[in-house]
């Protein structure tokens, strides 16, 4: 079984080095840099290696997106719970986006297009939709509570 664990864990790590040395990539040259061959270069595997963790390119930005969308989830849900007034929840929600944006520049492009191939197929990214629903559910509670004859 600790065979098991360690093949698992030695996999889990090379996807790891794989994604890292992607946004390496890109943070240095971006993202029209990237390729097959510099990542295989930076985790010093053959470019075939890669295939047997990602089927292509494509597939490496989807996850890097997927990664961001979480990552922003996260900052946002973690805004959110630092207030209990909703208007501040929804203020220190939107700083936290505004961060993400300027923190995250690489993602963030990825994720929304800007300068990137893969600009409006965010609704096929899994976490795409997680922090808008919470700022989205934010606003509905604050405009319940401006119009509470409205429910």
């Amino acid at each position: 079984m600790a065979s098991k664990d360690r093949i698992q864990r030695l996999k889990d790590e090379n996807r790891s080095n794989i994604l890292d040395a992607s946004l390496q990539i890109v943070k240095e040259e971006g993202w029209q840099a990237l390729s097959m061959r510099k990542i295989a270069d930076i985790i010093e595997y053959t470019a075939p290696m890669i295939y047997e963790y990602f089927a292509n390119k494509d597939a490496i930005l989807t996850e890097l997106a997927n990664q961001g969308y979480r990552l922003l989830a996260q900052k946002v849900k973690e805004a959110k719970s630092t207030e209990t007034n909703l208007e501040k929840q929804l203020e220190t929600m939107w700083f936290s986006y505004w961060d993400f944006a300027f923190e995250e520049r690489e993602l963030y492009q990825l994720m929304f297009g800007v300068g990137t191939a893969c600009c409006g197929f965010e609704k096929t990214y899994k976490c795409a939709e997680s922090h808008g629903k919470m700022i989205s559910d934010v606003i509905r509670e604050i405009m319940k509570e401006k119009n509470p004859s409205e429910d």
